[in-house]
């Protein structure tokens, strides 16, 4: 019966049993009497129904509804189906949930569910494994207080995960864990931990292999160097047809020890610890001594290298490694600017402390494709093109690397045949001295 019949039939039923007391009631001389009764009688059903809902509702053990008429009987209906219906829902979720614990504890990666405050909600074995954790005692804690290597605590509290941290297990110095960490809904996060063991010793070993191999390169190719300009002085008078090659020899001698010596730079910074930086570096004589290096690179080009940098600018940090990062960007732009090209350098005073150091230049531009790429090691966007200036392609590696330990980053800008322009951004408020 659908949902207005039911009330049809109930009102039916309710004004023609009215009906037959007030007909019996005028027959009999006591209609008000018979009408009272009948409506008691009414009531005192709808009540025992309502009485029999409830006790049904609160005891699991009956699953069928008591069996009813009218209205009623549409309600006790209506009520288990929808039961049935939240019981299957239930079902599924129950099973969709079970599905998620399995997948998750088997995963090699440990997975932390935290709640607004950082408490522990939920964690799958693998986290247990990694961070020691039990599910007896750490669940609802917080997980600052159970794992307080102190480059996690600070990258919780930060909030700025946009890259993962690698630090030392608590449970063996020699397991290396890497942690990425995605807030939702609202302020809860999901905390993914790995053990970055392996990747971390080939990370190193590569590290070791290039510092070392540069190392032993370096004596090898400064005594090579010497005997081919001690040979260079003199091979055009005792056989000219060898100037030539001994030209060359010298040109890819000196081209090897600037790779050598930017490979072992860049092992440099990365093998030696991050520390604060105390030393104040004035950006406008850094600049000055850059560009006057950068006219004597390439004068045959004629080039019109200038800079807007107040006398007042400085910044904490390593002059030797800014220098670095500085000249490799301004050294780059006098090689790929066509002559009687135009160089811009500029340092900006940014909002809250914080600058940007740019070189823009009319030069030959870089594709779109490119840019993602160029600081990896050894990129080029033309290996031809860059050889013969003299490009080593580890240059925006070193610029990448000072600009990381300076809390900085670089920003590159290109267009093909209009020009680039590379910039450094420090908005670390502590570093900038404005």
């Amino acid at each position: 019966m659908s949902y207005m019949g039911a009330w049809r039939y109930e009102l039916a039923i309710f004004f023609g049993t009215i009906s037959c007391a007030v007909m019996l009631g005028s027959w009999l001389g006591l209609t008000w009497q018979l009408v009272a009764t009948v409506l008691v009688g009414y009531i005192l059903w709808h009540l025992t129904q309502a009485y029999r809902l409830l006790r049904w509702l609160k005891d699991s053990k009956h699953r069928y509804p008591p069996e009813s008429e009218g209205i009623w009987g549409d309600i006790f209906y209506l009520l288990f189906k929808q039961q049935q219906r939240n019981s299957r829902r239930q079902h599924d979720l129950l099973s969709i949930i079970s599905q998620f614990k399995a997948s998750t504890a088997a995963l090699p990666e440990g997975a932390i569910v935290l709640g607004e405050f950082g408490e522990i909600l939920w964690f799958n074995r693998s986290a247990k494994k990694l961070l020691g954790l039990s599910p007896a005692k750490d669940n609802g804690q917080r997980l600052v207080n159970l794992v307080r290597n102190p480059s996690f605590v600070s990258y919780v509290s930060k909030g700025d995960y946009s890259r993962s941290i690698e630090f030392p297990s608590s449970l063996n110095n020699e397991v290396i864990l890497s942690v990425n960490i995605t807030p939702y809904k609202g302020k809860q996060r999901l905390i993914m931990v790995r053990d970055v063991t392996r990747i971390s010793k080939l990370e190193q070993i590569r590290k070791d292999f290039i510092a070392n191999a540069s190392h032993e390169l370096r004596s090898p190719l400064t005594v090579i160097s010497g005997y081919l300009e001690t040979i260079g002085d003199s091979v055009s008078d005792f056989c000219p047809r060898y100037e030539k090659p001994v030209q060359q020899m010298i040109e890819q001698a000196q081209r090897m020890k600037s790779i050598v010596d930017n490979l072992l730079f860049l092992s440099k910074l990365e093998n030696v610890k991050l520390s604060e930086f105390n030393e104040v570096v004035d950006i406008a004589a850094l600049t000055e001594t850059i560009i006057k290096e950068a006219r004597s690179l390439a004068p045959e080009k004629q080039l019109d290298i200038d800079s807007k940098i107040a006398s007042n600018q400085k910044l904490r940090g390593s002059s030797l490694e800014l220098y670095s990062a500085f000249s490799n960007l301004v050294f780059n732009a006098v090689r790929y600017t066509p002559a009687h090209g135009h160089i811009q350098i500029t340092w900006t005073s940014l909002a809250a402390n914080s600058a940007e150091f740019s070189v823009t230049d009319d030069g030959i531009g870089i594709e779109a494709h490119h840019l993602p790429r160029l600081t990896e090691r050894f990129y080029r966007v033309d290996d031809g093109r860059s050889r013969e200036m003299g490009g080593t392609g580890l240059g925006l590696a070193i610029v990448k690397h000072v600009l990381e330990r300076h809390h900085s980053a670089l920003e590159i800008e290109s267009v093909i045949n209009q020009g680039s322009r590379f910039s450094c951004k420090f908005l670390d408020d502590k570093m900038v001295i404005n």
